[in-house]
């Protein structure tokens, strides 16, 4: 791989990444990556009958697909992109192989001629391009490149380029808890035997009381809070409403038929790991197996307000 990328500059592509880890075998993989995070950067080599030390251009740009979490020296020099899983039933137009490549090409044939008549432009604004206070220096040097065509660009990208970078920085800062939280509120509606709402303070209580979650090492040892529950559920579209339940009294909180789609994604992940709800002993018919009744009704089936 390294001889390769020497030769040849490649976009090196890398799916199931989530098979690298830290396994032997592949720790060489992974130091070509960290090591031509930067241009310059070098991999040395002893080759020949004589092992002459020889060094070999690492640069380069990697597309890297994973399931899971991957290597965090990776993860460090890369700019994520966090992907959801389809809703049950969702339907999307197949590809067709010929027409994306045409529609591709045009597209490459055009980031190229850009490329060309603006390369020295980039090069002096990098040295110049926002470093926003809110990216760490890490994400600052990743984010370098994107910032200084944003500036050539327009202050129409500019601006585009600095929404995007702290919107996937906001959704890096919640990435290993977004998915928790979903098991372990299905971990709760079960243990109450699937109610059709739950109070927002009532539904915080119940996470930071789980004894086996680590929501209670959230603000230091206070746990989780109610604004900060609104924000983990974002990303599924999930937030609490004021309604009218079954004895027509008026409930802030969360109603299990706005869940119900999100635990259909998300599924219990297996005994004794995190979200098996089949480990909190429900005597009921639906808590053992994690699975709403389908009968639920949603908010506004029962009277929105």
């Amino acid at each position: 791989m390294f001889r390769l990328q020497d030769k040849y500059r490649p976009t090196i592509i890398i799916d199931e990444a989530e098979c690298l880890g830290d396994r032997r075998g592949h720790s060489e993989l992974i130091q070509l990556m960290n090591d031509g995070w930067t241009k310059g950067g070098l991999i040395t080599r002893c080759v020949g009958d004589e092992h002459e030390i020889q060094f070999f251009d690492a640069f380069g740009f990697r597309a890297i697909a994973a399931i899971g979490k991957m290597a965090d020296t990776i993860l460090s020099r890369s700019i994520p992109i966090r992907m959801q899983r389809a809703p049950k039933g969702a339907r999307v137009a197949r590809l067709n192989r010929r027409a994306y490549q045409q529609e591709a090409s045009a597209v490459a044939r055009r980031i190229l001629r850009w490329a060309h008549d603006n390369m020295d432009a980039v090069v002096e604004a990098e040295r110049t391009a926002h470093r926003p206070d809110w990216l760490g220096d890490r994400d600052c040097d990743n984010w370098a490149i994107l910032f200084a065509i944003g500036e050539v660009a327009s202050n129409h990208w500019r601006e585009r380029l600095l929404h995007a970078a702290k919107t996937i920085n906001a959704a890096e800062v919640d990435a290993d808890w977004t998915e928790e939280v979903v098991h372990d509120v299905r971990r709760v509606f079960a243990e109450r035997d699937w109610p059709d709402v739950i109070m927002s303070g009532d539904l915080v209580k119940a996470l930071n009381g789980l004894p086996d979650a680590r929501w209670i090492d959230m603000r230091r040892g206070q746990g989780v809070s109610a604004n900060r529950l609104v924000t983990l559920l974002r990303p599924f579209d999930v937030r609490p409403t004021q309604a009218r339940d079954k004895t027509q009294g008026r409930v802030r909180g969360y109603w299990l038929a706005d869940l119900r789609p999100v635990f259909d994604r998300y599924p219990p992940v297996g005994p004794g790991e995190v979200g098996h709800v089949g480990q909190v002993g429900q005597p009921n018919n639906h808590a053992g197996s994690g699975t709403p009744p389908s009968g639920t009704l949603s908010h506004s089936e029962v009277g929105q307000s």
